[in-house]
Protein backbone atom coordinates (compact mmCIF):
# COMPACT_ATOMS: atom_id res chain seq x y z
CA UNK A 1 0.00 0.00 0.00
CA UNK A 2 1.62 3.41 -0.99
CA UNK A 3 1.88 5.57 1.82
CA UNK A 4 2.19 9.63 1.35
CA UNK A 5 5.30 10.86 2.62
CA UNK A 6 3.50 13.07 5.32
CA UNK A 7 6.13 14.34 7.84
CA UNK A 8 8.56 16.66 4.97
CA UNK A 9 5.16 17.51 3.50
CA UNK A 10 3.97 18.71 6.87
CA UNK A 11 7.15 20.16 7.44
CA UNK A 12 7.25 22.05 4.63
CA UNK A 13 3.81 23.40 5.07
CA UNK A 14 4.90 24.29 8.54
CA UNK A 15 7.99 26.50 7.26
CA UNK A 16 5.52 28.09 4.99
CA UNK A 17 3.07 28.69 7.24
CA UNK A 18 5.75 30.32 9.54
CA UNK A 19 6.94 32.18 6.58
CA UNK A 20 3.09 33.51 5.91
CA UNK A 21 2.97 34.74 9.65
CA UNK A 22 6.15 36.66 8.74
CA UNK A 23 4.99 38.15 5.41
CA UNK A 24 1.83 39.01 7.30
CA UNK A 25 3.44 40.90 10.07
CA UNK A 26 5.39 42.89 7.51
CA UNK A 27 2.79 43.52 5.42
CA UNK A 28 0.36 44.78 8.21
CA UNK A 29 3.70 47.11 8.63
CA UNK A 30 4.10 48.34 5.51
CA UNK A 31 0.51 49.62 5.35
CA UNK A 32 1.16 52.13 7.81
CA UNK A 33 0.85 54.17 4.85
CA UNK A 34 -2.28 54.99 2.83
CA UNK A 35 -2.91 51.33 1.07
CA UNK A 36 -3.30 51.37 -2.96
CA UNK A 37 -5.06 48.85 -5.17
CA UNK A 38 -1.82 47.77 -5.94
CA UNK A 39 -1.62 46.49 -1.95
CA UNK A 40 -5.30 45.48 -2.36
CA UNK A 41 -3.95 42.91 -5.09
CA UNK A 42 -1.25 41.96 -3.12
CA UNK A 43 -3.63 41.23 0.02
CA UNK A 44 -5.61 38.88 -2.21
CA UNK A 45 -2.58 37.25 -3.68
CA UNK A 46 -1.49 36.43 -0.41
CA UNK A 47 -4.94 34.94 1.03
CA UNK A 48 -5.15 33.00 -2.07
CA UNK A 49 -1.68 31.33 -1.57
CA UNK A 50 -2.50 30.74 2.21
CA UNK A 51 -6.33 29.17 0.63
CA UNK A 52 -3.97 26.90 -1.73
CA UNK A 53 -1.91 25.86 1.07
CA UNK A 54 -4.49 24.92 3.53
CA UNK A 55 -5.93 22.84 0.09
CA UNK A 56 -3.12 20.78 0.07
CA UNK A 57 -3.20 20.31 3.50
CA UNK A 58 -6.51 19.25 3.03
CA UNK A 59 -5.89 16.82 0.40
CA UNK A 60 -2.80 15.26 2.14
CA UNK A 61 -5.85 14.70 4.87
CA UNK A 62 -8.18 13.00 2.76
CA UNK A 63 -5.28 11.07 1.33
CA UNK A 64 -4.37 9.37 4.70
CA UNK A 65 -8.13 9.24 5.95
CA UNK A 66 -8.59 7.31 2.37
CA UNK A 67 -5.25 5.14 3.32
CA UNK A 68 -6.68 4.77 7.29
CA UNK A 69 -10.29 3.47 5.71
CA UNK A 70 -8.16 0.99 3.51
CA UNK A 71 -6.16 -0.20 6.47
CA UNK A 72 -9.18 -0.95 8.79
CA UNK A 73 -10.88 -2.64 6.46
CA UNK A 74 -7.74 -5.02 5.72
CA UNK A 75 -8.05 -5.37 9.37
CA UNK A 76 -11.43 -6.10 9.18
CA UNK A 77 -10.39 -8.83 6.96
CA UNK A 78 -7.68 -10.28 8.82
CA UNK A 79 -9.94 -10.36 12.06
CA UNK A 80 -12.17 -12.18 10.25
CA UNK A 81 -9.80 -14.81 8.67
CA UNK A 82 -8.37 -14.89 12.37
CA UNK A 83 -11.81 -15.72 13.57
CA UNK A 84 -12.12 -18.91 11.10
CA UNK A 85 -8.67 -19.82 11.87
CA UNK A 86 -9.70 -19.82 15.59
CA UNK A 87 -12.54 -22.21 14.77
CA UNK A 88 -10.68 -24.33 12.71
CA UNK A 89 -8.03 -24.33 15.33
CA UNK A 90 -10.48 -25.31 18.28
CA UNK A 91 -12.53 -28.15 15.68
CA UNK A 92 -8.83 -29.50 14.94
CA UNK A 93 -8.26 -29.79 18.91
CA UNK A 94 -11.56 -31.51 19.16
CA UNK A 95 -11.17 -33.95 17.16
CA UNK A 96 -7.38 -34.28 18.58
CA UNK A 97 -9.19 -34.99 21.77
CA UNK A 98 -11.46 -37.63 20.68
CA UNK A 99 -8.92 -39.48 18.64
CA UNK A 100 -6.43 -39.02 21.79
CA UNK A 101 -9.37 -40.84 23.83
CA UNK A 102 -9.85 -43.42 21.15
CA UNK A 103 -6.45 -44.34 21.29
CA UNK A 104 -6.09 -44.38 24.85
CA UNK A 105 -9.07 -46.34 25.25
CA UNK A 106 -7.65 -49.04 22.52
CA UNK A 107 -4.21 -49.14 24.26
CA UNK A 108 -6.00 -49.89 27.54
CA UNK A 109 -8.12 -52.52 25.86
CA UNK A 110 -4.93 -54.40 24.02
CA UNK A 111 -3.09 -54.25 27.38
CA UNK A 112 -6.41 -56.25 29.13
CA UNK A 113 -6.45 -58.53 25.54
CA UNK A 114 -2.53 -59.46 26.55
CA UNK A 115 -3.19 -59.74 30.34
CA UNK A 116 -6.16 -62.14 29.37
CA UNK A 117 -4.23 -63.68 26.87
CA UNK A 118 -1.09 -64.31 29.48
CA UNK A 119 -4.01 -65.60 31.66
CA UNK A 120 -4.68 -68.55 29.67
CA UNK A 121 -1.85 -69.34 28.24
CA UNK A 122 -0.83 -70.20 31.66
CA UNK A 123 -3.72 -71.89 32.36
CA UNK A 124 -3.17 -73.75 29.04
CA UNK A 125 0.31 -74.54 30.21
CA UNK A 126 -0.35 -75.75 33.37
CA UNK A 127 -2.70 -78.37 31.43
CA UNK A 128 -0.24 -79.10 29.11
CA UNK A 129 2.22 -80.05 31.74
CA UNK A 130 0.31 -81.98 33.85
CA UNK A 131 -0.73 -84.69 30.91
CA UNK A 132 2.46 -84.46 30.36
CA UNK A 133 3.85 -85.69 33.18
CA UNK A 134 1.13 -87.75 33.64
CA UNK A 135 1.76 -89.46 30.17
CA UNK A 136 -0.04 -92.85 29.39
CA UNK A 137 -0.49 -93.29 33.27
CA UNK A 138 -3.13 -90.84 32.86
CA UNK A 139 -4.69 -92.29 30.21
CA UNK A 140 -4.77 -95.98 31.52
CA UNK A 141 -5.81 -94.50 34.86
CA UNK A 142 -8.75 -93.05 32.77
CA UNK A 143 -9.28 -96.37 31.24
CA UNK A 144 -9.57 -98.10 34.61
CA UNK A 145 -11.41 -95.05 36.34
CA UNK A 146 -14.09 -95.36 33.60
CA UNK A 147 -17.38 -97.19 34.49
CA UNK A 148 -17.41 -97.75 30.98
CA UNK A 149 -16.20 -97.61 27.23
CA UNK A 150 -18.38 -94.63 26.51
CA UNK A 151 -17.17 -93.01 29.88
CA UNK A 152 -13.51 -93.64 29.24
CA UNK A 153 -14.49 -92.57 25.37
CA UNK A 154 -15.82 -89.12 26.72
CA UNK A 155 -13.22 -88.42 29.53
CA UNK A 156 -10.63 -88.63 26.29
CA UNK A 157 -12.70 -86.52 24.29
CA UNK A 158 -12.67 -83.93 26.61
CA UNK A 159 -9.26 -83.52 26.81
CA UNK A 160 -9.02 -82.94 23.14
CA UNK A 161 -11.84 -80.08 23.23
CA UNK A 162 -10.16 -78.75 26.23
CA UNK A 163 -6.50 -78.44 24.69
CA UNK A 164 -8.65 -77.55 21.37
CA UNK A 165 -10.63 -74.61 23.45
CA UNK A 166 -7.10 -73.06 24.55
CA UNK A 167 -5.48 -72.97 20.84
CA UNK A 168 -8.55 -71.54 19.44
CA UNK A 169 -8.83 -69.10 22.55
CA UNK A 170 -5.34 -67.98 22.27
CA UNK A 171 -6.14 -67.41 18.41
CA UNK A 172 -8.82 -65.26 19.30
CA UNK A 173 -6.95 -63.46 21.53
CA UNK A 174 -4.03 -62.82 19.22
CA UNK A 175 -6.53 -61.65 16.26
CA UNK A 176 -8.04 -58.91 18.46
CA UNK A 177 -4.46 -57.56 19.50
CA UNK A 178 -3.81 -57.39 15.41
CA UNK A 179 -7.18 -55.91 15.24
CA UNK A 180 -6.36 -53.34 17.99
CA UNK A 181 -2.89 -52.72 17.00
CA UNK A 182 -3.78 -51.78 13.31
CA UNK A 183 -6.56 -49.61 14.60
CA UNK A 184 -3.45 -47.87 17.43
CA UNK A 185 -1.65 -47.16 13.95
CA UNK A 186 -4.65 -45.90 12.16
CA UNK A 187 -5.62 -43.77 15.42
CA UNK A 188 -1.68 -42.32 16.06
CA UNK A 189 -1.76 -41.75 11.84
CA UNK A 190 -4.86 -39.31 12.66
CA UNK A 191 -3.21 -37.88 16.17
CA UNK A 192 -0.68 -36.99 13.75
CA UNK A 193 -1.94 -35.23 10.93
CA UNK A 194 -4.21 -33.58 12.80
CA UNK A 195 -1.37 -32.36 15.24
CA UNK A 196 0.53 -31.44 11.68
CA UNK A 197 -2.56 -29.75 10.70
CA UNK A 198 -2.54 -27.85 14.12
CA UNK A 199 0.56 -27.00 14.76
CA UNK A 200 0.89 -25.43 10.90
CA UNK A 201 -2.20 -23.62 11.67
CA UNK A 202 -0.36 -22.10 14.64
CA UNK A 203 2.02 -20.91 12.48
CA UNK A 204 -0.73 -19.07 10.03
CA UNK A 205 -2.53 -17.41 13.13
CA UNK A 206 1.11 -16.07 14.44
CA UNK A 207 1.80 -15.03 10.91
CA UNK A 208 -2.04 -13.08 11.03
CA UNK A 209 -0.73 -12.15 14.54
CA UNK A 210 2.03 -10.36 13.20
CA UNK A 211 0.30 -8.91 10.06
CA UNK A 212 -2.42 -7.57 12.12
CA UNK A 213 -0.53 -5.75 14.50
CA UNK A 214 1.72 -4.29 11.97
CA UNK A 215 -1.73 -2.98 10.43
CA UNK A 216 -2.62 -2.17 13.78
CA UNK A 217 0.48 0.20 14.19
CA UNK A 218 0.42 1.76 10.52
CA UNK A 219 -3.17 2.74 11.85
CA UNK A 220 -2.31 4.11 14.53
CA UNK A 221 0.49 6.02 12.28
CA UNK A 222 -2.05 7.59 9.89
CA UNK A 223 -3.98 8.42 12.69
CA UNK A 224 -0.66 10.32 14.16
CA UNK A 225 -0.32 11.80 10.76
CA UNK A 226 -3.91 12.76 10.24
CA UNK A 227 -3.90 14.09 13.66
CA UNK A 228 -0.50 16.17 13.01
CA UNK A 229 -1.68 17.64 9.32
CA UNK A 230 -5.16 18.31 10.66
CA UNK A 231 -3.58 20.30 13.56
CA UNK A 232 -0.98 22.42 10.90
CA UNK A 233 -4.57 22.71 9.32
CA UNK A 234 -5.94 24.58 12.16
CA UNK A 235 -2.81 26.33 12.53
CA UNK A 236 -3.44 28.48 9.30
CA UNK A 237 -7.07 30.10 10.74
CA UNK A 238 -5.10 32.38 12.89
CA UNK A 239 -3.21 33.59 9.89
CA UNK A 240 -5.91 33.31 7.28
CA UNK A 241 -8.58 35.42 9.56
CA UNK A 242 -5.59 38.03 9.63
CA UNK A 243 -4.86 37.72 5.89
CA UNK A 244 -9.23 38.25 5.32
CA UNK A 245 -9.12 40.27 7.60
CA UNK A 246 -6.62 42.68 5.91
CA UNK A 247 -7.66 42.36 2.43
CA UNK A 248 -11.34 43.68 4.27
CA UNK A 249 -10.16 46.50 5.71
CA UNK A 250 -7.79 47.63 3.12
CA UNK A 251 -11.35 47.67 0.66
CA UNK A 252 -13.37 49.15 3.48
CA UNK A 253 -10.29 51.82 3.41
CA UNK A 254 -10.03 52.57 -0.38
CA UNK A 255 -13.97 52.27 -0.73
CA UNK A 256 -13.79 55.08 1.71
CA UNK A 257 -11.61 57.13 0.47
CA UNK A 258 -13.45 56.81 -3.34
CA UNK A 259 -16.10 57.56 -1.07
CA UNK A 260 -15.20 60.70 -0.01
CA UNK A 261 -13.27 61.80 -3.41
CA UNK A 262 -16.73 61.14 -5.18
CA UNK A 263 -18.53 63.37 -2.52
CA UNK A 264 -15.45 66.01 -2.46
CA UNK A 265 -16.22 66.01 -6.32
CA UNK A 266 -20.02 66.25 -6.37
CA UNK A 267 -19.31 69.53 -4.39
CA UNK A 268 -17.05 71.16 -5.90
CA UNK A 269 -19.77 70.05 -9.03
CA UNK A 270 -22.54 71.59 -7.08
CA UNK A 271 -20.71 75.01 -6.12
CA UNK A 272 -19.41 75.03 -9.56
CA UNK A 273 -23.45 74.88 -10.97
CA UNK A 274 -24.83 77.00 -8.47
CA UNK A 275 -22.21 79.56 -9.50
CA UNK A 276 -22.61 78.96 -13.48
CA UNK A 277 -26.91 78.87 -12.61
CA UNK A 278 -26.11 82.07 -10.62
CA UNK A 279 -23.56 83.93 -13.67
CA UNK A 280 -26.62 82.86 -16.07
CA UNK A 281 -29.62 83.81 -14.00
CA UNK A 282 -27.85 87.15 -13.99
CA UNK A 283 -27.27 87.32 -17.81
CA UNK A 284 -30.31 86.01 -18.51
CA UNK A 285 -33.49 86.09 -16.49
CA UNK A 286 -34.84 83.06 -18.42
CA UNK A 287 -32.95 80.77 -16.87
CA UNK A 288 -33.43 77.86 -15.05
CA UNK A 289 -32.52 79.25 -11.86
CA UNK A 290 -35.03 81.95 -12.39
CA UNK A 291 -38.22 80.99 -14.55
CA UNK A 292 -38.10 79.68 -18.39
CA UNK A 293 -40.67 81.79 -19.29
CA UNK A 294 -42.23 85.25 -18.35
CA UNK A 295 -44.72 85.44 -15.56
CA UNK A 296 -48.10 83.13 -15.94
CA UNK A 297 -51.20 84.76 -15.03
CA UNK A 298 -53.29 82.93 -12.83
CA UNK A 299 -57.23 82.83 -13.82
CA UNK A 300 -59.63 83.91 -11.23
CA UNK A 301 -61.69 80.83 -11.35
CA UNK A 302 -57.92 78.85 -10.76
CA UNK A 303 -57.74 80.19 -7.33
CA UNK A 304 -58.48 78.48 -4.21
CA UNK A 305 -57.42 76.17 -1.55
CA UNK A 306 -54.16 73.60 -2.12
CA UNK A 307 -56.12 69.82 -2.02
CA UNK A 308 -54.81 67.39 0.34
CA UNK A 309 -51.78 64.93 -0.25
CA UNK A 310 -48.72 65.38 -1.90
CA UNK A 311 -45.83 62.54 -3.88
CA UNK A 312 -42.77 61.99 -4.76
CA UNK A 313 -42.95 63.08 -8.54
CA UNK A 314 -40.62 60.50 -10.08
CA UNK A 315 -42.00 56.99 -8.59
CA UNK A 316 -38.98 54.94 -9.99
CA UNK A 317 -35.78 56.97 -8.96
CA UNK A 318 -35.33 58.34 -5.06
CA UNK A 319 -32.14 59.48 -5.65
CA UNK A 320 -31.08 63.24 -5.75
CA UNK A 321 -28.61 64.25 -7.59
CA UNK A 322 -28.32 67.95 -6.55
CA UNK A 323 -30.07 69.91 -3.46
CA UNK A 324 -31.56 72.81 -3.15
CA UNK A 325 -29.70 75.67 -2.21
CA UNK A 326 -26.64 77.76 -3.36
CA UNK A 327 -28.35 79.38 -6.39
CA UNK A 328 -29.78 76.63 -7.39
CA UNK A 329 -33.77 77.01 -6.93
CA UNK A 330 -34.68 73.42 -6.92
CA UNK A 331 -34.02 69.63 -6.35
CA UNK A 332 -32.51 67.59 -9.57
CA UNK A 333 -33.89 63.70 -9.39
CA UNK A 334 -31.70 61.16 -11.35
CA UNK A 335 -30.53 57.42 -10.78
CA UNK A 336 -27.16 59.21 -11.16
CA UNK A 337 -25.61 56.38 -13.64
CA UNK A 338 -27.26 58.17 -16.38
CA UNK A 339 -30.36 55.65 -17.62
CA UNK A 340 -32.87 58.13 -16.20
CA UNK A 341 -33.92 58.63 -19.66
CA UNK A 342 -37.94 57.87 -20.27
CA UNK A 343 -38.87 57.45 -16.51
CA UNK A 344 -42.60 58.53 -15.43
CA UNK A 345 -42.60 62.05 -14.25
CA UNK A 346 -46.36 61.89 -12.01
CA UNK A 347 -48.12 65.64 -10.65
CA UNK A 348 -46.84 65.74 -7.02
CA UNK A 349 -50.65 67.06 -6.09
CA UNK A 350 -53.67 67.64 -7.75
CA UNK A 351 -54.27 70.61 -9.80
CA UNK A 352 -54.66 72.40 -13.02
CA UNK A 353 -51.86 72.90 -16.00
CA UNK A 354 -50.74 76.01 -16.96
CA UNK A 355 -47.67 75.84 -18.68
CA UNK A 356 -46.81 72.84 -21.19
CA UNK A 357 -44.07 73.09 -24.16
CA UNK A 358 -41.15 74.15 -25.05
CA UNK A 359 -38.04 76.45 -23.31
CA UNK A 360 -34.85 77.19 -24.60
CA UNK A 361 -33.51 76.84 -21.30
CA UNK A 362 -36.10 74.48 -19.56
CA UNK A 363 -36.46 72.17 -22.43
CA UNK A 364 -40.05 70.28 -22.47
CA UNK A 365 -41.12 71.65 -19.46
CA UNK A 366 -44.71 71.46 -17.18
CA UNK A 367 -45.85 74.00 -14.49
CA UNK A 368 -49.18 73.01 -12.53
CA UNK A 369 -50.73 75.34 -10.12
CA UNK A 370 -52.11 73.89 -6.95
CA UNK A 371 -54.29 76.76 -5.37
CA UNK A 372 -53.94 78.31 -2.11
CA UNK A 373 -51.77 76.90 1.21
CA UNK A 374 -52.70 78.03 4.44
CA UNK A 375 -50.96 81.42 4.33
CA UNK A 376 -52.50 82.85 1.29
CA UNK A 377 -49.80 82.10 -1.49
CA UNK A 378 -50.14 80.96 -4.78
CA UNK A 379 -48.21 77.48 -4.93
CA UNK A 380 -46.60 76.34 -8.12
CA UNK A 381 -45.06 73.32 -9.21
CA UNK A 382 -42.23 73.08 -12.33
CA UNK A 383 -41.04 70.25 -14.13
CA UNK A 384 -38.01 70.67 -16.55
CA UNK A 385 -36.16 68.83 -19.33
CA UNK A 386 -38.99 66.07 -20.13
CA UNK A 387 -38.09 63.85 -23.23
CA UNK A 388 -41.51 64.30 -24.05
CA UNK A 389 -45.11 65.86 -22.13
CA UNK A 390 -48.37 64.01 -21.97
CA UNK A 391 -51.15 66.91 -20.38
CA UNK A 392 -51.54 70.10 -21.88
CA UNK A 393 -52.55 73.45 -20.80
CA UNK A 394 -55.66 73.74 -18.65
CA UNK A 395 -56.25 70.08 -18.15
CA UNK A 396 -57.03 69.04 -14.26
CA UNK A 397 -54.46 66.20 -13.09
CA UNK A 398 -54.57 64.42 -10.21
CA UNK A 399 -52.36 63.78 -7.82
CA UNK A 400 -49.85 60.57 -9.33
CA UNK A 401 -51.24 61.22 -12.36
CA UNK A 402 -48.26 60.71 -15.30
CA UNK A 403 -47.31 64.19 -17.00
CA UNK A 404 -44.74 63.51 -18.96
CA UNK A 405 -41.13 61.36 -18.88
CA UNK A 406 -37.57 62.34 -17.86
CA UNK A 407 -35.12 63.45 -20.15
CA UNK A 408 -32.00 66.04 -21.24
CA UNK A 409 -33.61 68.80 -23.19
CA UNK A 410 -32.89 72.09 -22.79
CA UNK A 411 -29.71 73.35 -20.83
CA UNK A 412 -29.08 69.91 -19.35
CA UNK A 413 -25.76 68.31 -19.00
CA UNK A 414 -27.87 64.46 -18.60
CA UNK A 415 -30.87 63.21 -18.01
CA UNK A 416 -32.80 64.37 -14.69
CA UNK A 417 -35.85 66.21 -13.73
CA UNK A 418 -35.37 69.32 -12.56
CA UNK A 419 -38.12 69.97 -9.59
CA UNK A 420 -39.15 73.08 -8.19
CA UNK A 421 -41.98 74.97 -6.34
CA UNK A 422 -42.62 78.38 -6.33
CA UNK A 423 -44.98 80.90 -5.38
CA UNK A 424 -47.45 83.30 -5.95
CA UNK A 425 -46.47 83.57 -10.23
CA UNK A 426 -43.45 82.29 -12.46
CA UNK A 427 -41.65 85.64 -12.83
CA UNK A 428 -37.86 85.74 -12.37
CA UNK A 429 -37.52 86.44 -8.70
CA UNK A 430 -40.54 84.91 -7.73
CA UNK A 431 -40.12 82.87 -3.53
CA UNK A 432 -38.70 79.37 -4.21
CA UNK A 433 -38.64 76.80 -0.98
CA UNK A 434 -37.17 73.32 -0.63
CA UNK A 435 -39.17 71.06 -2.55
CA UNK A 436 -38.34 68.47 0.51
CA UNK A 437 -40.53 70.11 2.48
CA UNK A 438 -43.48 69.20 1.03
CA UNK A 439 -42.71 65.90 -0.83
CA UNK A 440 -40.39 63.54 1.18
CA UNK A 441 -38.27 60.40 -0.98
Amino acid sequence: MRRHKIPRILKTLTGTAVIAAMIMGLAATAWARTPSEADLGEAQARLAALQAQQAEIQAVIDGLEDQRDDVEAYIRELDAQMEDMTDEYNELTGRLDLVSEALERSLTDTEQLEADIDEQYEAMKLRIRFMYENGETGLLDMLFSSTSLSDFLNRSEYIRELTGYDRDRLARYEEMIADLAEKRVELEALQTEIEDARAELEVQQETLELILAAKQSELEGFEAEIDAASGELHSYDGVMNAAAAEVNAIVAEIEARQLAEQQEAARQAAEAAAAAAAAAAAENPEGESAAPEQPVEVPTQLVGTIASGWTWPVPSIHHITQYYGNGHLGIDIADGRGTSYGAPIVAACSGTVVVSRWSDSAGNWVVIYHGRDGDGDQVYTCYMHCSSLCVSVGQQVSVGQTIGYIGSTGQSSGPHLHFQFRFNGMYPGAATTDPLNYVGY
